[in-house]
């Protein structure tokens, strides 16, 4: 569920920013990520990009091999 939760959030997330006029493309990618923040917290973590997943991973608070898989997902999206 956790993966599918990452998957869907950064396909939202990509989708959304993607979508947005040129005036407010930063305001649209802030509210998209910040929502689907919000609501994959508890399932996932939220973590929504492989830098955060990395970091979380060396610092010993995910385990090494969901890392592996939810770096795969996110980066699999672009």
């Amino acid at each position: 569920v956790s993966l599918a939760v990452e998957f869907i959030g950064v396909m939202f997330f990509q989708i959304l920013g993607a979508s947005a006029k040129k005036d407010f493309a930063a305001w649209v990618n802030a509210m998209a990520l910040a929502v689907w923040i919000y609501t994959a917290a508890n399932i996932s973590g939220g973590h929504l990009n492989p830098a955060v997943t990395a970091s979380m991973a060396v610092c010993g608070f995910f385990p090494v091999l969901h890392s592996v898989v939810y770096v795969i997902l996110q980066v699999r999206e672009t």
